[in-house]
């Protein structure tokens, strides 16, 4: 009996031991490659929750943080990354799943922005996911007019945003 008691305890143990060194599918950052790679672990993850696009290359803000869809086959855009600039590139997409939406409050009140580069595949802008951008001069859409025109706009997307203008057909230099 005392043996079974012992192996049953040593078990739950190792079983606690496997689960706190799990990644449990959140990633967190991106290779130079582009497979995003867990914080925890180190190894390649499928598209989880909390995995950042970062945009070294770029000068602009760093990264914005993007969340997958529920769909779990799309991403959208939650918020700002470490920002070092005035301008902020959204992904068209993450690991070769399509960037869809920005979410609601994603920028909210980030008075620095300037700038805003959005990928025509872009198909939805929450409820105030600009809200409060006061420094806003340009939104760079990739899509054409019609296609800006399609995207579904949440109640306040763009209050108290700046005096900016929209640019259609952007093309990165």
């Amino acid at each position: 009996m005392k043996r079974i008691i012992a192996l049953s305890l040593l078990a739950c143990l190792l079983m606690l031991a496997l689960s706190l060194t799990s990644c449990d599918g959140k990633c967190a950052h991106i290779d130079a490659d582009g497979n995003s790679l867990c914080d925890l672990c180190g190894e390649e993850c499928t598209p989880g929750k909390n995995i950042y696009e970062l945009l070294d290359n770029l000068p602009s803000i760093s990264g914005v943080k993007i969340e997958t869809n529920e769909d779990m086959q799309s991403f959208r855009v939650v918020g700002i990354g470490v920002a070092v600039g005035d301008t902020v590139v959204i992904p068209s997409a993450v690991n070769g799943y399509p960037v869809t939406d920005i979410g609601r409050d994603a920028f909210r009140g980030y008075t620095g922005i300037k700038v805003i580069i959005i990928p025509k595949s872009i198909k939805s802008i929450k409820d105030s996911a600009f809200q409060g951008l006061s420094g806003l001069e340009s939104i760079k859409y990739e899509g054409t007019s019609e296609e800006w025109q399609a995207i579904e706009k949440g109640f306040s997307w763009n209050y108290q945003c700046g005096d900016y203008t929209i640019t259609y057909n952007y093309k990165a230099e």
